[in-house]
């Protein structure tokens, strides 16, 4: 499975999941930045979609592996990682 697929497989409840990561501040704004990011097969649009609307959240489920949420993990690992690979993340790097 790659990137893409696993996206495209994530279940509404992993999706809020990951939307809720910030303590569930601006859920709704997560969920929606976050399904559009899924749309584009995992690129997300800092142009128009900012630092905070969803990879505020992508960036905390990246930074913590929670028991039972391994695919919501993978999911913004993968994700943070593309973007960087493709140079529109300048806030991480691969190292």
């Amino acid at each position: 499975m790659n990137l893409s697929q696993l996206l495209q497989s994530l279940s509404d409840v992993e999706r809020d999941f990951i939307a809720n990561l910030d303590y569930g501040a601006d859920s709704g704004k997560h969920r929606a930045a976050l399904d559009a990011v899924i749309e584009r097969r995992g690129d997300v649009d800092f142009e128009t979609q900012g630092v905070w609307y969803p990879y505020e959240v992508i960036e905390l489920g990246k930074n913590c592996l929670k028991e039972g949420h391994e695919r919501e993990y993978a999911a913004c690992m993968g994700i943070v990682l593309k973007n960087i690979e493709a140079g529109r993340d300048r806030l991480n790097s691969i190292e």
